[in-house]
């Protein structure tokens, strides 16, 4: 299944003000999963891949037992909305490269139960995006593409989560290479090959922030009036957006 997906992980950084995010409706993303720790507060995001699994992001060190919270666009399973099941084992794709922070394929599959109550309108199985797509309309900014997460909305002294799931709208950038950027984090002596890696700009500003991480890149094919997911957030590293 997810030699569907251009694997592509998104870098984004916080910037010291206000982040442009918009509230997201239940049903606008049903796929979408919070991933929250034993405290209760969540700390990642994640995609259904099916009854039993999620798409996430190595990073987050999930680990078994954790909370995952979905069926909702609010923030937490204490709100009272949306269900939940629990994280039964976590199969990690990616890996930490020595000594930097940088990520090689930041993903992991978490294994869940109970199994996710499908109901075709607020809980669904993501749609993943193919290489033929990406070239065709993402690369060439010819779709829309939303960074979806329940990270915080502000930086600074004023440290704010949202209370519902956020879009922020973003285009692929050409301007810079994920080469470099590897370079410029690492003082490994062979950077990891950059293939399948790019990176975004907020189209209205917005970028992603802690607790983001985890969560989809969604671009809208119009037509096949569908959302796919060509992305994953990966963690916070510098003043740039990338993905891998």
């Amino acid at each position: 299944m997810l030699t569907e997906l251009v694997f592509l992980i998104l870098v984004q950084f916080c910037q010291p003000k206000k982040i442009t995010d918009t509230k997201v409706l239940d049903h606008e993303f049903p796929s979408y999963v919070q991933i929250v720790n034993n405290k209760r507060k969540g700390f990642c995001g994640g995609t259904i891949l099916d009854s039993h699994h999620v798409l996430s992001a190595a990073h987050c060190n999930i680990t078994a037992g954790q909370i995952v919270h979905y069926g909702t666009s609010t923030v937490g399973p204490d709100s009272g909305k949306g269900f939940v099941t629990f994280v039964k084992k976590v199969s990690t794709i990616g890996q930490r490269l020595q000594d930097s922070k940088i990520w090689s394929n930041d993903m992991a599959i978490l294994k869940v139960s109970p199994k996710f109550k499908f109901d075709d309108a607020t809980v669904k199985r993501v749609q993943l995006g193919s290489r033929k797509e990406f070239d065709d309309y993402v690369e060439k900014g010819h779709i829309k593409c939303v960074l979806v997460g329940k990270g915080r909305v502000s930086t600074g002294e004023n440290v704010k989560y949202p209370k519902f799931l956020q879009k922020g709208y973003q285009l692929f950038d050409n301007t810079k290479t994920c080469e470099s950027y590897f370079k410029k984090e690492s003082d490994l002596p062979n950077i990891p090959s950059a293939d399948g890696c790019f990176l975004t700009v907020g189209s209205d500003g917005s970028t992603g922030c802690k607790g983001d991480s985890g969560g989809p890149l969604f671009c809208f094919l119009p037509k096949k009036n569908i959302w796919k997911q060509f992305g994953i957030g990966e963690q916070i590293l510098s003043n740039i957006n990338r993905s891998n």
